[in-house]
């Protein structure tokens, strides 16, 4: 794989300052309160540009101008975990006028819907008076960013993050047949308000933030007149 070129900066906790010693104290005082806690205190630098290449199973890196030069040996998943971060993050853009039929399930409900000239109906129950400019506004929001990547396989485990059984399913077709696909789980990673997705131009699976998945989360009503 190409070598990539990049530099690291770094953050570290600086220990804290030796306790001064009070001086002794004859007779107790009237009040005893806790010690203040100092505030934490960071050193940052940076380290690079640093050279990452994946030969095989293994990463290795290094700094081009130390002399000697000096190499580390890492894991394969350095490397792929790196260069994911180079990735495009565009995941999905809807092109709302290029949209001839849709369908969204959100939980137990699943909504399909279908174009016929400049009017949308549902495909299920054609009697349901749909509002296309709702329709329209709700597929022009329909920008989808990754938030960060967890997965780079081009075919990752998708029971491990609850895409087997998403939460949120969208697909649109075009008028030449062409669809394109976004799946969002129930649940995202520990203390993160995102979900784990999969779908869009982007492999593997990503973090979609709580804003972005938000934008799927729709009933019937909210495309009614």
């Amino acid at each position: 794989a190409k070598p990539i070129r990049v530099t690291l900066q770094y953050r570290v906790v600086l220990p804290p300052p030796a306790p001064t010693t009070a001086p002794a104290m004859t007779s107790a005082p009237a009040t005893a309160s806790a010690p203040a806690t100092p505030p934490v205190k960071y050193r940052t630098g940076k380290i690079g540009p640093l050279m990452v290449a994946k030969i095989k199973d293994h990463s290795y890196v290094w700094v081009h101008s130390w002399q000697p030069l000096a190499v580390g040996e890492l894991g394969e998943d350095f490397y792929d975990k790196l260069a994911a971060e180079f990735r495009n993050r565009d995941v999905l853009k809807v092109d709302a006028d290029k949209v001839a039929a849709f369908t969204l399930a959100v939980a137990d409900a699943k909504m399909s819907f279908g174009k016929s000239g400049d009017k949308w109906s549902l495909t299920d129950d054609r009697h349901v008076k749909i509002d296309a400019d709702k329709v329209k506004e709700f597929l022009k929001a329909l920008d989808f960013k990754a938030a960060s990547f967890v997965d780079y396989a081009d075919k990752p485990d998708l029971k491990r993050f609850g895409l087997d059984a998403p939460a949120i399913a969208f697909q649109t077709t075009g008028p030449d047949g062409k669809t394109a696909q976004l799946s969002v789980s129930r649940t995202g990673p520990v203390g993160s308000d995102g979900r784990y997705a999969t779908g869009g131009k982007a492999p593997g699976v990503f973090v979609l933030d709580k804003d972005a998945v938000k934008k799927l989360q729709k009933e019937l009503k909210d495309f009614q007149k």
